[in-house]
């Protein structure tokens, strides 16, 4: 695995925000498990502790991105219908 060149490569440039439901339901399983935790990691190799801690961040980013999608929907719907708010208003007249 680590005599793949670009290996940390991929690890850098990974789309967190396009994970499988199926990989991320998997992931969900060392996540909560007790003894997946740097600290743990750390008795047994500083390779496995760091890949430890980038599975844990991106597992979180992408839950965190998956609960917000809808809401970053939203307020990107939100955002184009403020931005015809000046033709309406200009349609509109002077009101006093």
């Amino acid at each position: 695995m680590f005599h793949k060149g670009n290996f940390f490569r991929e690890l850098e440039f990974y789309k967190k925000e396009s994970i499988p439901d199926d990989i991320f339901k998997g992931l969900a399983y060392f996540i909560n498990n007790p003894l997946f935790t740097y600290e743990n990691m750390c008795r047994y190799s500083k390779a496995s502790a760091a890949l430890c801690l980038w599975v844990r961040a991106v597992y979180k980013y992408a839950d965190i991105y998956r609960n917000m999608a809808p809401k970053l929907k939203e307020l990107e719907a939100a955002e184009e219908e403020m931005k015809k708010v000046p033709f309406l208003l200009s349609k509109c007249g002077n009101i006093y």
